[in-house]
C-alpha cells in the first residue's frame, strides 16, 4: 500500500514458480518478486522472509480409493493421479522422488493453477497434491484433508528479491 500511495505507480502482479521468479528479475520482466533463490542477483537486495513447507494431502476418500487396500507404495503413487499447480510446478515430482517414486513412473496429473481450486480439487477427491500447510492447517486438522505420509513435507526458502533502484515500501 505504502508503494501505491507514494506516488502515480500502479501494480502489475505477475503469479510464477518461487524458482523461476529470480530469471524474471535479472531479465527486467519484473522489479521485485518472491523467489526460492538466495543467490546474488546482480542490481537487487535478496531479504530471507520464512520457509513455507508444504505436506502431500489428499481426501480421506481419495486415499481410501487410491491407497486403501495396499498402502502408500512406490506402486500405488505411480498409480494414484497428482494435482499440479502449473507446468513450472516440481513440487509434486520432488516429493515423489523422495518416496522412490522415479520421473519415468510419475502418475497422471490434473493442472491446476489456483491455490484455493488446488485445494478444493483435493477435497473433492479429484488428485492429491502438495500444498503449503499454512493454507490447509484447518483442512487437516478437521480431516477434510490427510497427510499421504506423515513428516514427510518438504520445506522452501523464500525470499523478497528487489532491483535496488526500486523503492518497494
Amino acid at each position: 500500500a505504502a508503494f501505491t500511495q507514494g506516488g502515480n505507480e500502479l501494480l502489475d502482479i505477475s503469479i510464477d514458480d518461487q524458482d523461476h521468479t529470480a530469471k524474471r528479475i535479472k531479465e527486467g520482466e519484473v522489479m521485485a518478486a518472491v523467489t526460492a533463490s538466495s543467490n546474488h542477483i546482480t542490481g537487487c537486495n535478496i531479504w530471507p522472509l520464512a520457509n513455507m513447507h508444504y505436506v502431500a494431502a489428499a481426501s480421506p476418500a481419495f486415499v481410501e480409493r487410491y491407497f486403501g487396500s495396499q498402502g502408500i507404495t512406490t506402486k500405488s503413487l505411480a498409480e494414484a493421479p497428482v494435482l499440479t499447480y502449473d507446468r513450472k510446478d516440481a513440487l509434486q515430482d520432488k516429493w515423489l522422488h523422495q518416496q522412490g517414486v522415479s520421473a519415468r513412473h510419475a502418475p497422471q496429473r490434473h493442472w491446476v493453477p489456483s491455490a484455493h481450486a488446488f485445494v478444493r480439487a483435493c477435497e473433492a477427491g479429484v488428485a492429491w497434491g502438495m500444498h503449503p500447510t499454512v493454507l490447509i492447517k484447518e483442512h487437516l486438522e478437521d480431516g477434510r484433508l490427510v497427510q499421504l505420509v506423515p513428516d514427510s513435507g518438504i520445506s522452501v526458502p523464500l525470499y523478497w528479491a528487489h532491483a535496488r533502484n526500486a523503492q518497494t515500501g
